[in-house]
C-alpha cells in the first residue's frame, strides 16, 4: 500500500497537469495557481528537511571526528549565522534599532560569497582552457573543423577579425543554431520519455527503488 499509493498520486496527478496544459479554461488556470501555492508549502517543508539533513550529518561528523571534520564546523557556523542574519534583516527596523537591517547580510554577501565564487571561476577557466586545448587539436577532419570554426568564431568577436564577422554569423546562425534545435529537440524527447516512465511507475527512484 505504501508503494501504491505514491504511484496512484504520480500518475493522477501527471495525467491532470498534462490536460491542464493543453486546456485554456478558468477553472485549469486556477488549478494551476493553486498548485502552485502548495507546491511553495512543500517545498518549505523540503527546505526545512533539507537543513535537518545537513546539520544532522556534519554533527555526526564531528563527533566522529571523521574525514576534514573541521569543515563541517565551518559548514554549520556559516549556515546558522547568515540564517540569523537573513532572520533578524527580516524585522523592521524599529524592532532591531538598525536603520539598515540588510547592512550585515550584504557585507557576508560582498566580503564571502563574492571572493567565493570568484575563486571558483577562475579555477574553472583554467579547466576550460585545458579542455579546449585538447578538443581542439587536429587529430582528425572532425577536429581541424572544430578547430577552424572556433578561431574564426573567437577572431570575429574582436577588432583584428572584424572582417570574419559575416563568416561567424553564419556559423551561429545556421549549423550552430541547428545543432543547438537537434540537442533541444533530444533532451525535450528526453524529458517527455523519462516523465512517461515516472507516470507509469517504470521509474521509481524517488520511492527508494530500483
Amino acid at each position: 500500500m505504501k508503494n501504491k499509493v505514491p504511484l496512484f498520486l504520480v500518475f493522477f496527478c501527471g495525467v491532470v497537469f498534462l490536460i491542464q496544459g493543453f486546456v485554456p479554461h478558468y477553472y485549469s488556470q486556477a488549478l494551476l495557481l493553486e498548485t502552485n501555492k502548495w507546491i511553495r508549502i512543500v517545498s518549505g517543508f523540503a527546505l526545512f528537511l533539507g537543513i535537518y539533513s545537513l546539520t544532522y550529518h556534519n554533527v555526526i561528523r564531528i563527533r566522529k571526528r571523521g574525514a576534514q571534520w573541521p569543515f563541517s564546523i565551518i559548514t554549520l557556523a556559516a549556515l546558522y549565522f547568515t540564517a540569523a542574519v537573513g532572520f533578524a534583516a527580516s524585522m523592521s527596523p524599529e524592532a532591531t534599532g538598525v536603520q539598515d537591517p540588510n547592512f550585515l547580510f550584504q557585507k557576508i554577501f560582498d566580503n564571502i560569497q563574492l571572493p567565493l565564487e570568484a575563486t571558483m571561476f577562475s579555477l574553472l577557466a583554467f579547466y576550460i582552457a585545458s579542455a579546449a586545448a585538447r578538443a581542439f587539436t587536429a587529430r582528425n577532419v572532425e577536429a581541424t573543423l572544430l578547430l577552424i570554426t572556433a578561431v574564426i568564431v573567437m577572431l570575429s568577436k574582436v577588432t583584428i577579425g572584424a572582417w570574419l564577422s559575416p563568416v561567424a554569423d553564419w556559423i551561429l546562425n545556421g549549423p550552430n543554431l541547428a545543432a543547438r534545435r537537434a540537442i533541444l529537440i533530444g533532451v525535450g524527447l528526453g524529458g517527455a520519455s523519462t516523465s512517461l516512465k515516472i507516470m507509469l511507475g517504470i521509474e521509481r527512484g524517488y520511492l527508494g527503488m530500483r
